[in-house]
């Protein structure tokens, strides 16, 4: 999967950016991973947030933060089922 064009001149070496959230709907794509620390931000009671397509279609992907700090086989594979998992409930 090739990062679109307009996140391509965006990011940094490491794959991060700061985002104004009026222009997340530019970047996003049909599911979202939501990577969170225990609770959900309140960024996702905003309407920017519920108006996003994959939002709209159910298509968030939740993970807590201690599940994906690690990139070890064991962590991935944890991260793998739990995505999958999350996948096969989705309508």
């Amino acid at each position: 999967m090739k990062m679109p064009k307009e996140l391509e001149h965006n990011v940094n070496k490491n794959y991060s950016t700061i985002l104004n959230e009026e222009k997340l709907s530019d970047y996003t794509g049909d599911y979202i991973i939501l990577t969170t620390m225990g609770e959900e931000s309140e960024f996702t009671e905003t309407n920017n947030w519920k108006n996003l397509n994959a939002v709209k279609k159910g298509h968030i992907i939740k993970l807590d933060a201690t599940d994906t700090a690690y990139n070890d086989p064991i962590s991935l594979e944890k991260q793998r089922k739990i995505i999958l998992r999350q996948l096969k409930n989705m309508n």
